[in-house]
């Protein structure tokens, strides 16, 4: 079955608000030589852009061009004369259409014969001059209506996750993750919720909607490369679908590396120089099957939550048989004030200051609980666990094992493997190293190892029987009154 993707626009289109100025760009002239004719310099470019008695009062080009901090890219909110069918307050990326139009309008008027390159860096000069970013003012002009079930509601009703207090809480953790580093890119947060559910429920579209609008969402299939990390840039939230990105890592350390960077170092188009780009996105990932966690010492970072189609209160793709029986275009609008206010709701949260950023103590067993159900049954982990509760309290020695022991017992594991089961999943064998061969005997036969385990012995009881003649007297009484109580009992029955 093939789900045809719905575009996601912003969910509100706004007017953005530009930093002023230097003013003294609206006094400056076109520079000209001594004979009265305009020079060919990439200063008059910048003088007729930002020169209102120019290209503004000529009506030339309407609107801003600007250097959009969060995704790093020049773009415009406007329109240059001669172009139709623009919408209102539409941003677009700055290309080399929009460069090609522009600078041959000002050869036009002005004089300035065009020339590409020096066209781009006047307007690179310009759009540094009016740096903003655009989530940053959509999440500001959010109004909440007072809504504090606005977040809660949000996975029951269009995926049918169960209405707990653990999903509420990821629920909130993801929204206020995505708020975090729209204001504070390359802060940290590396936990990714992961929606579990049949094909077609509608999880890509739901992380499409809390991405607020397309041009900041991605789907990666690969952690490694430079393409990899350059769909990062940008992005509010990026889809890790099938989990298949995460599968194709060379290893579990790369997985949660890449989870956890606070930045990436990218060559930004039209800069000469590599830079450090802050991480502006929250991972969420898909999937339909029901076990992917197997990697013991990443579990934390991964917050499951099942979805189920016959529990949501409403499809979150337009729906001709809807209840209200309205319009798609309706229903879309619907669908996106659910999101905005959940948004809303979490930009108040982030300003007080009242997230609990590590998972509340009351709800961990609850998470434990939801990992467990998702687990990969790994076979080395049962062959190794059925090795140490029914093999060894048999052996010469129950208290010490070895790999080489579980390779002559006819197990086919790799040691690597084996030291990283033993580390992870049965804390209670303490490893012992040693730098020089050293000789047990698990089994009864002498083996020579660097490294073996040894099972960590707990008393049963703290419970030391004190001298009954040592006791007080009274308390010597009492007891001997309990005990000839208990001879009457036996004797009448």
């Amino acid at each position: 079955m093939v789900v045809k993707r719905r575009g996601v626009r912003l969910m509100t289109d706004i007017k953005l608000k530009f930093p002023e100025i230097d003013q003294t760009y609206a006094f400056l002239d076109l520079q000209t030589t001594d004979k009265g004719t305009v020079r060919q310099i990439t200063g008059n470019i910048v003088t007729a852009i930002l020169n209102p008695k120019y290209c503004q009062n000529q009506k030339i080009i309407e609107g801003q061009i600007f250097f959009d901090k969060f995704t790093n890219e020049i773009k415009f909110q406007g329109k240059i004369i001669g172009e139709r069918n623009i919408k209102e307050n539409q941003i677009r990326l700055w290309d080399d259409s929009l460069n090609n139009r522009l600078g041959l309008e000002i050869e036009k008027h002005f004089g300035i014969n065009y020339n590409s390159n020096k066209m781009w860096e006047a307007i690179r000069f310009v759009a540094h001059q009016y740096e903003v970013s655009p989530p940053k003012q959509y999440l500001q002009n959010l109004k909440w209506n007072g809504d504090k079930n606005a977040i809660r509601k949000l996975l029951p009703k269009y995926l049918g996750a169960d209405d707990t207090e653990l999903n509420n809480w990821i629920m909130e953790h993801m929204i206020l993750g995505m708020i975090k580093r729209i204001f504070n890119p390359g802060a940290k947060f590396d936990e990714m919720i992961v929606l579990v559910g049949g094909q077609g429920i509608g999880k890509s579209t739901f992380a499409r909607y809390l991405s607020i609008t397309d041009d900041w969402f991605c789907t990666i299939e690969n952690i490694q490369g430079k393409d990899a990390v350059m769909n990062l840039m940008g992005k509010t939230v990026v889809e890790i679908e099938e989990f298949v990105a995460l599968r194709n890592a060379k290893s579990a350390n790369e997985a949660k590396s890449f989870l956890s960077k606070l930045s990436d170092r990218i060559r930004i188009p039209y800069e000469k120089y590599a830079t450090d780009v802050p991480r502006t996105c929250i991972f969420i990932g898909t999937l339909n099957e029901r076990t992917f966690l197997n990697d013991h010492t990443g579990e934390r970072r991964y917050l499951p939550v099942e979805c189920n189609s016959n529990k949501r209160a409403k499809t979150i793709f337009p729906d001709k048989n809807n209840k209200e029986k309205i319009s798609d275009k309706e229903y879309i609008s619907l669908i996106r004030d659910d999101f905005n206010q959940a948004l809303a709701f979490g930009y108040e949260i982030f300003k007080n200051k009242t997230h609990a950023w590590t998972i509340p103590k009351n709800l961990l067993k609850d998470l434990y609980k939801e990992q467990e159900k998702f687990k990969y049954l790994n076979p080395d982990v049962e062959d190794i666990r059925y090795f140490l509760e029914e093999y060894k309290p048999k052996s010469a020695d129950p208290n010490i094992t070895c790999f080489k022991e579980l390779t002559m017992q006819g197990y086919q594991i790799k040691s690597k493997s084996f030291s990283e089961i033993m580390d992870n999943y049965f804390q209670e064998w303490i490893p012992v190293r040693s730098s020089k061969t050293k000789r047990i005997s698990p089994s009864g036969v002498s083996i020579p190892v660097k490294l073996y385990y040894e099972k960590k012995i707990e008393n049963e009881t703290d419970f030391i029987e004190a001298d009954k003649n040592l006791l007080p007297e009274e308390w010597q009484k009492e007891n001997q009154l309990e005990i000839d109580t208990a001879n009457q009992v036996k004797i009448q029955m």
